[in-house]
């Protein structure tokens, strides 16, 4: 719980906080937590973004284990029960370089 004390000193210092992480289920689990505690934003880290990522990779590692819905995108895990692809944030590593710089 220290991570969260953390990111909730930084936003009170006026940080802003963006999340990205693997599209799995996982993932959104984390994503969950994070989105409910301090002021986080999605980053590259929502439906449409899990398409283009899934048109990238098409043949990435299936999707599996049990389905979690996204707090902040209510389409995400629709989404990716119909792809029905995991994608990891290493295979979009230089999408998220170009968009934070």
């Amino acid at each position: 719980m220290v991570l969260l004390l953390l990111l909730r000193s930084l936003a009170a210092a006026g940080v802003r906080l963006r999340h990205h992480g693997d599209f799995d289920w996982g993932g959104l689990t984390i994503g969950n937590l994070l989105h409910r505690r301090p002021p986080v934003e999605p980053c590259e880290f929502d439906r449409d973004a899990y398409l283009r990522a899934v048109a990238t990779h098409p043949h990435a590692a299936p999707l599996t284990g049990t389905p979690v819905e996204a707090s902040w995108d209510a389409g995400l895990a629709d989404g990716m029960r119909e792809a029905g692809r995991r994608i990891e944030e290493e295979l979009l590593a230089g999408v998220l370089l170009e968009t934070l710089s």
